[in-house]
C-alpha cells in the first residue's frame, strides 16, 4: 500500500511539475525587459583607456547580468525536466524494490530541483519586489 501511494504521488507531482516547465519553455523570451543605454562618453585618459560615466558602467553591468540570466533561464527547463525525470524513475524503482535510502535520496533530489526552478523563475519577481521596497524607502 505504501509503495503504491508513493508511486501515485510521484506521478501526480510529475504531472503538476512538468506541465509548467514545458509551457515555460514554449513561451520564448518575449517577457524580458529591454535595457536602456545612455549616451556614450569618449573621454580618453593618457594611457589610452576610454573613461565612461557611472551610469554607463551600471548599464553595462546590468546588460551583462541580464544576458547571463537569459542564457541560464533558457537552459533551466530542459535540465530540470531531465533531472526530475531521472529522480522520478529512481524513486519508482526504489519504491518498487523497497530501497528506503535510495527513495529518500531521490525524493530529496526532486525537491532540490523544484526549489532551484522556483528560485530561477521567481528571480525577476524578487528583484522587482526588492526594487519596489527600495523606492518606497
Amino acid at each position: 500500500m505504501k509503495k503504491t501511494l508513493i508511486v501515485m504521488l510521484l506521478l501526480l507531482i510529475g504531472t503538476i511539475v512538468f506541465t509548467p516547465v514545458v509551457l515555460a519553455d514554449e513561451s520564448g523570451e518575449g517577457n524580458v525587459q529591454g535595457t536602456v543605454l545612455t549616451e556614450k562618453t569618449a573621454v580618453m585618459t593618457e594611457n589610452g583607456i576610454q573613461a565612461i560615466s557611472p551610469q554607463e558602467g551600471v548599464n553595462r553591468i546590468n546588460t551583462a547580468l541580464l544576458s547571463a540570466y537569459n542564457a541560464g533561464a533558457s537552459v533551466v527547463p530542459n535540465l530540470a525536466l531531465i533531472a526530475l525525470l531521472v529522480g522520478a524513475i529512481m524513486a519508482m524503482f526504489a519504491a518498487a524494490l523497497s530501497l528506503e535510502k535510495i527513495l529518500k535520496i531521490s525524493l530529496l533530489g526532486i525537491a532540490v530541483v523544484l526549489i532551484a526552478v522556483v528560485i530561477v523563475y521567481a528571480g525577476p519577481f524578487l528583484t522587482a519586489l526588492a526594487k519596489g521596497f527600495g523606492e518606497g524607502l
